[in-house]
């Protein structure tokens, strides 16, 4: 019951997808510091780009990539958005399925180096 409050707790509806609140649940789990759903990017190209999970402070994003939605012509368009988010400062670490599930510990390293280098951690 403990675990069902905590995760009640941290629920959001901004969420846009299921992986995307695995994701966000795997880094509470880790104990990493809150990161903001579905954030807002104003790059200097005079574009919006919105990262499925953020911390705007040390302008750090996670990015839930599934496969149906990041091939072809949306791969084209997602690398586009990635250089302008990279243009603007940020770093925007991808994430994919085998990397949530088979490769937590390696993912959940990287994110807490990312973390702390920034001095979030």
């Amino acid at each position: 019951m403990a675990q069902v409050r905590s995760l009640t707790a941290i629920a959001d509806r901004r969420a846009e997808s299921p992986p995307e609140s695995w994701l966000r649940w795997v880094c509470h789990d880790a104990g990493f510091p809150p990161a903001v759903p579905q954030y807002w990017v104003h790059c200097p190209n005079g574009k919006w780009y919105r990262l499925d999970l953020a911390w705007p402070g040390i302008k750090l994003g996670l990015e839930y990539d599934g496969v149906a939605v990041h091939t072809g012509g949306a791969l084209t368009s997602d690398r586009k958005r990635l250089s302008a988010l990279n243009r603007a400062g940020w770093t925007v670490q991808s994430v994919t399925a085998p990397m949530l599930w088979a490769g937590r510990a390696e993912l959940m390293a990287d994110l807490r180096a990312d973390l702390h280098q920034r001095g979030a951690l």
